[in-house]
């Protein structure tokens, strides 16, 4: 028995409740404050919930009413790691964009920027830590609204465009998936995740069933961004408030790739009657498309944000690919790549906030040779691209070798070169940024408007990259946990 099950939907409640107290107050420096204390918070409750997690399945029952009456939510390793990368990456977000993001938007729309990144935030917290397939939904969708506002908010009229486009393909994504949970309601007369799980196990297949999951797949794959269903994002994150898109690009992602391993790998997977090969085969087929066509779109982009975009689909074809292959290596790199691209990207568009502040421009063609003038910016731009490189001596070089090992291990032996090549042209797209950004000789445009970049700004930075110093340091340690998990939850059948 976990004495501290209270604090489960504590995760949930404390944030949604800020984020309506914020809308009334309507102060844009209390707005922060209360952001940063909330997300400060949740950080807490999360670490402090790993450090005595007991290694069992913690569950909390709403007016204690089990389930298929009540909501269950539900703390593992699995999810616990997810909720932990969330809330750190929502605090340093959080911290960072008080004085950038008045300067992106605007003073009187602030105070609902914060109320729509907490809500945000809750929503990505609720689709981790639900046990309730529908309630996953609701999360989904409460997340992906706030999600749009957030887009929108920026002052740049592409930002309203991108938006939109979001939208459209968010509403397709979600209607997949709740008309896949519906089937299955219709089949089994429950939604409690592990109650589909007990009732799968010697289901007969089906066409119902096979539709079931065909429309989860298809719902899930679309909010990952996996090749070809991505032509939507990038331009979400290039125009979106640059403290938006470090966030989402830490975590949107990884919240739908949890969605994957829980819903697909874990829930449906243990169905005896049900064979995933041809599905993991397509997702391993789609991986390698995203690592090298999202890759090669990235190197021809001037636009920083633009190419980070790409790059972030290009690497979580990485991801993909380490859970198509489906081995305890293959998952452990893919957790352990997870972690690393949450940090790296999250500084990095962070990073580029940082130079928008500065010199009104996150042009590379703009920016030539600033190096000069934003030392700090820059040096931490360098580590944190060589990391997403994958070079020795970096975070991100872990998990490529995790995944090429891991690609030995397995009858896909061949997709070793692709993860290798595919590394390499991660290099020459991050070699780009470090050139320009370094080379003096070339002629630039950049406006030097003497915005003292905040202190804070950059000691949100400094510590992204002290963290990714550790994982580079001590991999063994997420190695351990990511392996505990495995042990006891991801692997759904031999």
């Amino acid at each position: 028995m976990y004495p501290f099950d209270f604090l489960l939907p504590l995760i949930v409640g404390i944030p949604l409740f800020m984020a309506l107290i914020i809308i009334f107050i309507r102060n844009n420096f209390l707005s922060w404050i209360i952001s940063v204390l909330t997300t400060l918070i949740i950080t807490a409750i999360s670490i402090f919930i790993l450090f005595t997690f007991n290694l069992k399945p913690v569950s909390y029952y709403f007016g204690n009413f089990l389930p298929p009456v009540g909501i269950e939510y539900k703390i593992d390793l699995l999810n616990l790691f997810f909720i932990v990368i969330v809330s750190v990456i929502a605090l340093l977000s959080i911290i960072w964009a008080k004085n950038a993001i008045v300067k992106e938007i605007g003073k009187e729309k602030t105070y609902l920027f914060y109320s729509m990144f907490l809500l945000t935030f809750v929503g990505s917290l609720g689709i981790l830590i639900t046990n309730d397939a529908f309630n996953l939904f609701v999360f989904l969708e409460i997340s992906s609204l706030t999600t749009y506002i957030l887009i929108a908010l920026a002052k740049n009229k592409e930002s309203t465009l991108a938006s939109f486009n979001y939208l459209i393909i968010g509403t397709v994504s979600a209607s997949f998936y709740v008309f896949g949970i519906g089937v299955l309601y219709m089949m089994f007369g429950t939604l409690n995740i592990e109650s589909l799980i007990t009732a799968m196990i010697d289901a007969p297949v089906n066409p119902l069933f096979v539709l079931a999951i065909t429309l989860l797949s298809a719902g899930i794959l679309i909010k990952i961004a996996i090749f070809p269903l991505a032509w939507w994002l990038p331009k979400s994150y290039s125009t979106a408030p640059s403290v938006v898109s470090a966030f989402l690009a830490g975590t949107a992602s990884k919240v739908s790739i949890y969605m994957f391993l829980k819903i697909i790998i874990i829930m449906v997977g243990r169905a005896n009657s049900i064979d995933l090969t041809s599905l993991l085969n397509l997702i391993i087929v789609l991986s390698v498309c995203s690592m090298f066509v999202y890759g090669f779109i990235a190197i021809k982009q001037d636009n920083i944000k633009m190419l980070l975009a790409f790059s972030s689909l290009s690497q979580v074809g990485f991801i993909m690919l380490g859970i198509g292959i489906l081995n305890p290596d293959s998952i452990n790199a893919s957790l352990f790549i997870i972690l690393s691209h949450a940090l790296v990207k999250t500084g990095l568009f962070l990073c580029v906030g940082n130079l928008l502040f500065q010199f009104n421009s996150t042009n590379l063609s703009d920016l030539a040779g600033l190096s000069r003038k934003a030392p700090f910016t820059f040096f931490a731009m360098v580590f944190l691209l060589l990391s997403l490189a994958g070079i020795p001596a970096t975070s991100g070089f872990w998990g490529k070798l995790y995944l090429i090992v891991s690609s030995f291990h397995s009858t896909y032996w061949f997709l070793a070169i692709a993860v290798m090549l595919a590394s390499v042209l991660s290099f020459f797209y991050a070699w780009k940024i470090i050139k320009i950004l370094w080379d003096r000789s070339i002629p630039n445009t950049f406006e030097y408007t003497n915005n003292k970049i905040p202190l804070f700004m950059n000691i949100v930075i400094a510590c992204i990259v002290l963290c990714n110093i550790i994982l580079t340091i001590y991999p063994g340690v997420i190695y351990t946990l990511t392996l505990h998990i495995l042990n006891l939850t991801i692997i759904a059948r031999g």
